[in-house]
């Protein structure tokens, strides 16, 4: 992990703050979903329930095909 020179302020869907605080560290992992492996840096918060949180701009640059009703993800148009 790598601490933040300060600290981003965390705030929940509902705009209330989230209960763990600021993010004050980043770090890198490598991802891997099936044929699908990058190294991608994530801020380290406490999510509750929930183990990570892909953001929009992730979400845009792969474009993951999700079928809501089978729950079958298909990473077919990521970036090279």
């Amino acid at each position: 992990m790598q601490l933040l020179a300060w600290a981003i302020p965390v705030y929940n869907v509902d705009g209330t703050p989230n209960k763990q605080g600021a993010i004050h560290d980043i770090v890198d992992v490598v991802m891997r979903f099936r044929n699908h492996t990058e190294q991608a840096q994530f801020a380290v918060t406490g999510l509750g329930k929930n183990q990570m949180i892909l953001g929009l701009s992730w979400l845009q640059e792969h474009n993951p095909e999700i079928n809501w009703a089978t729950s079958n993800v298909k990473m077919s148009h990521c970036p090279s």
